[in-house]
């Protein structure tokens, strides 16, 4: 289970594994819209493909957000990270061969050759956190970087 709960409302249709949310491309844009209007930022995510017996991650795909600038206002963040995510996803949705990326990987070839469509297993794995979250996680970064040499 991940450390921090999403609201339902952001998890809708997503499926969980190991500590990682994952929607299918076409789900994922109301799942962003969401965690806007909720107030969570979006920090990023990548395309896989999830199968039964494995994850194949192409982490070349990634759609990130540009972190939090200094003073910027948690709102501000929250819509600017869900604005580059939102358009970073919808260019590498248009400009991806997914079938192509799908035929580097030995287990969706295998399960090609036995029928499967490999977009029923394209996911858009995506990271969320709300202000409570960012700011737990930059206490521990700079207490990280006091601890080290």
């Amino acid at each position: 289970m991940p450390e921090y709960e999403l609201p339902p409302k952001i998890t809708e249709g997503a499926r969980l594994e190991g500590n990682e949310y994952g929607w299918h491309p076409a789900l994922f844009p109301e799942a962003l819209a969401n965690a806007q209007a909720l107030g969570y930022a979006c920090i990023g995510g990548q395309f896989q493909f999830r199968l039964e017996d494995g994850t194949c991650e192409m982490y070349w795909l990634s759609a990130d957000s540009d972190p939090r600038h200094e003073a910027e206002l948690w709102l501000e963040y929250c819509d600017r990270s869900c604005s580059e995510v939102r358009t970073r996803f919808q260019k590498l949705l248009c400009e991806t061969d997914f079938r192509k990326q799908a035929l580097e990987w030995q287990p969706v070839r295998e399960a090609m050759d036995h029928g499967l469509n490999p977009l029923e297993k394209l996911t858009f794995v995506a990271y969320f956190v709300d202000e409570a979250e960012w700011l737990e996680d930059e206490r521990r970064r700079s207490l990280r970087s006091i601890d080290s040499p």
